[in-house]
C-alpha cells in the first residue's frame, strides 16, 4: 500500500468511527443518558482533530462530519464548541451552508447578533433553495426586530415550501390584513385536506375584504369538500353579487347543487353558466347530465351534441349521449353513436 492509499485509509476508518460515534451519542440522549452522550461527543470532536493531519481528499466529507458535530454541541448547548466546530466546517469547504447556518445560531447565542445575522445570510446566499436555512434566517431578524427582513425570509420559505403553515402564520402575525398571504395559507391548507380549516382561513380573509369574489369562491370549494354544500352554495350567492355574469361562478354552483340532489337549481346553474361560455364543453355536459335525469330527454341530448361540436372525441360525452338515446327509444342514433365510441375506443 502507497502513502496516498494509507492516507486514503485513515480518513476512511476515523470518518467511519466519526460517524457510528454521532450515531451512538444520538441514541444516548434519546435514551435520556446526557452526560454520557456529551461526553462522547467530546471526545469524538477530540478524535477528529487530532487526525486532521490525515485529511488529504476527503475534504467535504469531514466538512460535513464536523458540521453535524456542531449540530450536536448546540443541541446541548455548547455554542462556543459549536462555532468552533462550524469554523473548521469551513476550513475544509468553505461553501458548506449546513456550518454556515450552525454558525449564525451559534453566534446568536453568544450574543453575537450581527455575526448570526451574517452568517445565516451566508447561508442563503451558498444555498438558496434550504427552506430550513432561510426559516432560520426569519426566526433570527424576528429576535432582533428586523421584522420587514422577517417577513421577507419567510416569504421565501413558503416559495420553496408552500406547504409549510407555521410560515404563513409567522408572516401573518406582522402582516395580519395580507389577503394575498392568507389564500395562499388557505390553499396549503386544502393541499392538506384540512378543508374547516382551510374554510376558516379564507372566512379571515373575507373579514379583511368582504369584496374579494376569490375569497368567497375559495371558501365554497373548501366548504364543499368539508360536506357543508348548503353553506358553499350560500358563498357562491355572495361571490354572485359581486360578479353575477360569472360563468365558473355558475358552473361550481350548479356541481354543487347537483351533489346535494338540487337539481332544478342546478338545471338553472348550469343553463346560465352555457349561456356565458358556450365554448365549454365541461358545461354542456354537465347541463345534459341533470337534464337527462330531469328526463329532459331531447334537451339533454342537444347539450351533449354542443359539447361533442366542441370535442367530437369525448369518450365520456358520447356515453352520456348514447344513455340517453337509449332512454328516448332513438334506437338508429343510438348505433350511430355506438359506431363512433368503438371507432374511437376500439
Amino acid at each position: 500500500m502507497g502513502l496516498f492509499d494509507s492516507f486514503l485509509s485513515k480518513e476512511k476508518k476515523v470518518l467511519a468511527k466519526a460517524s457510528k460515534n454521532l450515531e451512538r451519542a444520538d441514541a444516548l440522549e434519546k435514551s435520556g443518558s446526557k452526560q454520557e452522550a456529551a461526553s462522547l461527543l467530546e471526545q469524538t470532536g477530540t478524535m477528529l482533530k487530532e487526525n486532521m493531519m490525515y485529511i488529504e481528499k476527503m475534504h467535504s466529507e469531514f466538512s460535513s462530519t464536523f458540521a453535524k458535530l456542531g449540530a450536536r454541541y448546540l443541541s446541548f448547548d455548547k455554542a462556543q464548541t459549536a462555532l468552533d466546530a462550524a469554523h473548521v466546517s469551513m476550513q475544509l469547504n468553505p461553501n458548506n451552508s449546513d456550518a454556515m447556518g450552525i454558525a449564525g445560531r451559534a453566534s446568536l447565542r453568544l450574543g453575537k447578533n450581527d455575526d448570526a445575522i451574517t452568517w445565516l445570510k451566508k447561508a442563503v446566499a451558498v444555498a438558496p433553495k434550504s427552506a430550513e436555512l432561510w426559516s432560520m434566517l426569519g426566526e433570527t431578524q424576528e429576535m432582533l426586530g428586523s421584522i420587514d427582513a422577517a417577513v421577507e425570509s419567510h416569504k421565501k420559505v413558503i416559495e420553496i415550501q408552500p406547504d409549510s403553515i407555521r410560515h404563513y402564520d409567522r408572516i401573518l402575525a406582522h402582516t395580519p390584513q395580507d389577503v394575498s398571504i392568507i389564500k395562499k395559507k388557505a390553499q396549503a391548507l386544502a393541499r392538506l385536506r384540512r378543508y374547516d380549516d382551510a374554510a376558516r382561513t379564507y372566512k379571515a380573509g373575507i373579514n379583511i375584504d368582504s369584496e374579494d369574489k376569490e375569497l368567497w369562491i375559495g371558501q365554497a370549494a373548501m366548504l364543499n369538500y368539508a360536506g357543508k354544500g348548503e353553506e358553499a352554495i350560500d358563498a357562491l350567492e355572495r361571490a354572485l353579487r359581486l360578479s353575477p355574469d360569472d360563468a365558473f361562478i355558475y358552473d361550481n354552483l350548479g356541481r354543487i347543487q347537483h351533489k346535494i340532489g338540487k337539481r332544478e337549481d342546478a338545471l338553472k346553474s348550469f343553463s346560465k353558466a352555457a349561456r356565458l361560455d358556450n365554448g365549454n364543453k365541461v358545461v354542456w355536459n354537465e347541463l345534459g347530465v341533470v337534464q337527462e335525469e330531469l328526463k329532459m330527454l331531447d334537451e339533454a341530448v342537444k347539450s351533449f351534441d354542443n359539447a361533442l361540436a366542441l370535442d367530437p372525441k369525448d369518450i365520456n360525452v358520447l356515453n352520456n349521449k348514447k344513455k340517453t338515446l337509449l332512454k328516448s327509444g332513438r334506437m338508429a342514433e343510438v348505433i350511430e353513436t355506438c359506431d363512433r365510441i368503438v371507432l374511437l375506443n376500439p
